[in-house]
Order: C-alpha cells, then sequence, then structure tokens
C-alpha cells in the first residue's frame, strides 16, 4: 500500500508516513529535517515515530554526502539480541527463574553498575582503535573497559521469553553505554560548529565529516561486542542453571540507531536511522515493543520506499490496531491482519519494514505499524515474556491476563532499582 504523504514547507523533501497518527510535535521535527538541503529523495516515517531530543523517534532519511551525529542521539549502534532454546518454558518454576536471576545479578551489571577497576578485556580490534582525537581514545580507553558487558538502564533489558510453539527465548536490549554517549556528544558539538543545517550536518568529504563517520562505526561495533558479552554470560548461566543451549541459528542481532553507507535509487547514499530497523529482503532483525505487549523477529522485504526499513518498536503514540502483531508461529491470528503486509505461515503480519517470524521483542505487539503499512516486512510469530532483568522499572507482581488481552506492561516505565520482574503468558 502506498505510504501517506504528510505536510511539508516548500522546496522540502516528500514526508512518507506509515505512521496512522503523528505526534504534532514530532510533525514539527519530520518537517525540519525535510526542509535541510543535505536530506535527498524523502524522509520515511516509520509506524512507531514520536518526539525525541534532535529527531523523532522512527526517522529514516538520507543524504549524498553529509553525515548527521544530532540525527542518531547518543546511544548510538542501541539494539537488540535473540536466541531461541528448544527447550519448554513452560516447564520453568519460579525456583527456576529465581536461581537464573541470582546467577546474572552476579555477571551483568545493571543501571548505572559498571565493572570495577580496569573492567574487561576487549575484543579485537576494539582495544585502541584509531578514534579522531585524544580526548577521545582517553575516554574510550577509560569506559570501555568498564562498560562492556554491561546492561544499563532507561529501557535496556534482558528478558526470557515464550514464543507460540512453547520455546524460550533471550531477549537482549542494550547499546554502546558511555562510550556511544562521548563519540555522539563530541561530533555533535563539532557538527554545530562547522557543519550545517539543523540539526548540524558535516560534509563527508572533510576531515571532519570522514573522523565522524569512522567513529560512529566503531560506537556501533561496541554496542555489538557488548550485547555479545552480555548473551554470552546470560546464555552461560542459563546452561548452568536449566542445562540448555540456544539453537545456533536462532541468533539475531540488529541496530536501531545508526548511519550506514547504502545504495537506494540507484546511488550510494548514507541513510540514518533513528528508532529504526535497516533489513535487506530475506534478512532477520527484531521488532521491540514496550509496556508488556509482544515481541517479534522478523524478516526484511526490502520496502525501497521506507529505504529498506522498519519499525524499531512501538512508540508512545502508535495506534493500538497497527502493525506487528503478536501470534504464536504458525497459527492464524484471531484477527483480519492489517493491509499491505504478506504474511507467512498464517501469521498475522507487521508494519513498517520486516515479516515476522517466530520471536520475541517485547512489547511490539499491537503497536508497531498501521493498517496501510508497506511491504517492507513480514511477522508470523511472537513471544511474550517470562521474566525481565531491567536497570529501572516499577515493582510489577505476578500478574494474570484474560483470554485475548496482551500482557500487562514491563518496560519502559522508570523506578528506584533493578528488579527481576514477572510476566505472564497471554492466554490462548
Amino acid at each position: 500500500m502506498m505510504p501517506r504523504a504528510l505536510e511539508v514547507p516548500p522546496g522540502a523533501v516528500p514526508l512518507l508516513a506509515w505512521a496512522r497518527t503523528v505526534p504534532v510535535a514530532a510533525l514539527k521535527q519530520l518537517q525540519q529535517l525535510a526542509s535541510q538541503r543535505y536530506v535527498t529523495e524523502h524522509v520515511a516515517v516509520m509506524p512507531d515515530v514520536h518526539l525525541a531530543s534532535g529527531v523523532a523517534v522512527g526517522t529514516v532519511f538520507a543524504t549524498e554526502a553529509h553525515v548527521v551525529p544530532g540525527a542518531l542521539g547518543n546511544d548510538l549502534g542501541c539494539g537488540v539480541s535473540a536466541h531461541r532454546f528448544a527447550f519448554p518454558a513452560a516447564s520453568l518454576s519460579r525456583a527456576d527463574l529465581e536461581r537464573v536471576l541470582s546467577q546474572l545479578a552476579r555477571v551483568i551489571p545493571v543501571g548505572d553498575a559498571v565493572h570495577r577497576g580496569k573492567g574487561l578485556p576487549l575484543p579485537p580490534g576494539l582495544e585502541a582503535p584509531p578514534l579522531s582525537t585524544h580526548k577521545l581514545a582517553r575516554a574510550w580507553e577509560r569506559l570501555a573497559p568498564r562498560h562492556l558487558g554491561t546492561l544499563g538502564g532507561g529501557n535496556h533489558f534482558l528478558e526470557l521469553d515464550r514464543d507460540g510453539a512453547g520455546d524460550l527465548w533471550l531477549l537482549i536490549h542494550s547499546g554502546s553505554r558511555g562510550v556511544g554517549g562521548a563519540v555522539g556528544e563530541h561530533h555533535q558539538r563539532v557538527a554545530q560548529a562547522l557543519g550545517q543545517g539543523t540539526p548540524a550536518a558535516l560534509h563527508t568529504g572533510t576531515g571532519e565529516g570522514q573522523a565522524c563517520v569512522n567513529d560512529l562505526d566503531l560506537a556501533c561495533r561496541f554496542a555489538r561486542a557488548n550485547r555479545d558479552l552480555l548473551a554470552a554470560r546470560a546464555l552461560a548461566v542459563l546452561a548452568d542453571v536449566l542445562g540448555v543451549a540456544p539453537d545456533p541459528d536462532s541468533a539475531v542481532d540488529v541496530h536501531h540507531n545508526h548511519v550506514a553507507s547504502e545504495t537506494h535509487f540507484g546511488r550510494v547514499l548514507w541513510v540514518h536511522r533513528k528508532g529504526a530497523v535497516g533489513l535487506d529482503a530475506g534478512a532477520r532483525g527484531l521488532i521491540p515493543g514496550s509496556m508488556g505487549t509482544a515481541s517479534y523477529v522478523v524478516e526484511g522485504l526490502a520496502e525501497p520506499r521506507a529505504f529498506r526499513s522498519c519499525s524499531h518498536g512501538r512508540g508512545p503514540g502508535a495506534h493500538p490496531q497497527g502493525g506487528p502483531r503478536p501470534h504464536p508461529p504458525g497459527r492464524p491470528g484471531p484477527r483480519p491482519a492489517p493491509r499491505g503486509v504478506r504474511p507467512r505461515q498464517g501469521a498475522r503480519p507487521g508494519g513498517g519494514g520486516a515479516r515476522r517470524l517466530p520471536g520475541p521483542h517485547r512489547g511490539a505487539g499491537g503497536r508497531g505499524g498501521p493498517r496501510d503499512a508497506p511491504r517492507p516486512a513480514h511477522a508470523p510469530g511472537r513471544a511474550e515474556g517470562l521474566r525481565a532483568w531491567k536497570g529501572r522499572g516499577p515493582p510489577v507482581g505476578w500478574m494474570t491476563a484474560r483470554p485475548g488481552d496482551p500482557p500487562p506492561g514491563l518496560h519502559g516505565r522508570r523506578g528506584p532499582a533493578s528488579e527481576w520482574v514477572p510476566a505472564p503468558v497471554k492466554v490462548p
């Protein structure tokens, strides 16, 4: 289906929206971005668009020769990873989950906690990377070893989920921690001083622009290494407590705050994604959600007008009847599929840019995309949370769900301390 064209100022590039509604404040940010001379083709607006600092979350745009550090935020490379286990999640008792929690608490710092002393050894290529300034190199040397393998706070979490087939999933949401913050803040200051436009852009043909591209890439590499180590430690805990190992073919890891050089419309462009996932046709990704709705592993359909992108989760203003909708793999959903997205294996499809596959990212259920979504993605399954380990969040007790109800919310709220948050599984 065709995306909806939003109103733009004279001389601006088009705004193509796959969101049923766009918050007024977010629309103003989108219109300002579409008016910048460095933006080419159009701006794609994902189903979960909402207001954020600088540029709205759910924004995808391209430039020919500019990088815009302020369009990506400071959690560079923030993303999600997931692993599936051929293990019946329903067999887990509260005692099992508490044993898992106890061991995770010993090996994975959360919230503001970091590793003490000199920290952990960095993986090859990240020990002393060629950052653009001595100040950034010192910040990396100080922060990277202590932040590697830490979860962070806010909406970052580690979670155990159960999919529609009953299998157990491990889901991790984290990013580049203090390393990405240092890199992002530095290059935003440089862009404001030497760049053009609002948000300020640096030409990639200049030394400052190339330094920005290189440093952003290093931050994204650190973010992935951080999720890899978090996964390795969590998988070791699950192996020790439950005696289970993940299906190696199930692993998925995606960024949703990054810039990449890609070919679109016959040209090599710098594609910026803030709160959006880039997926080539057939590539697997993850669409996160929040507030207790389901999670999805998705498969890209490479919608060209969305710059081969899909939503990264459920935005606060997204319509409850919108795109990626929770559903167990291989079973038909109880409601009709949204228009414009191809279902697979009898499951309800999602919007924005990918098709759903069996799997998790909590909270996307019913919130990730519009009825008039494009065909860039499809997802035939979901997983819902059993327990979540996060840096901040309110105390949530054991809860029940009525048939047809989404599980109560577990993410997206702030609270005083880390906790292991129990959650129900939706009644079939």
